[in-house]
């Protein structure tokens, strides 16, 4: 069996960085993501600073905070730089 540890790693890292640079996008700070989903600035902090793993239902809130549409692409169709990179 595959290990992906390094591709969820690798993977986690993209996100947060992608995460900040959409709030950056939309000129929204740390304490308006928390206000809009509920989780603590404390948290978001340690998720972005990678220091605590991101729950399954604080991401799908900070995705639509963030106005983000998290999808599950099949890899037969997935032609993204990550995938080639990462579970190739």
């Amino acid at each position: 069996m595959a290990n992906f540890d390094n591709s969820a790693d690798i993977g986690e890292q993209m996100i947060i960085k992608f995460m900040k640079e959409r709030m950056e996008e939309k000129s929204m700070k740390q304490n308006r993501l928390s206000d809009l989903t509920g989780i603590s600035e404390d948290t978001l902090t340690r998720y972005f600073n990678r220091q605590t793993k991101i729950s399954l239902p604080n991401l799908l809130k900070i995705c639509g905070a963030l106005e983000l549409r998290p999808f599950f692409i099949p890899a037969e169709i997935d032609h993204t730089e990550f995938q080639r990179m990462f579970f190739n």
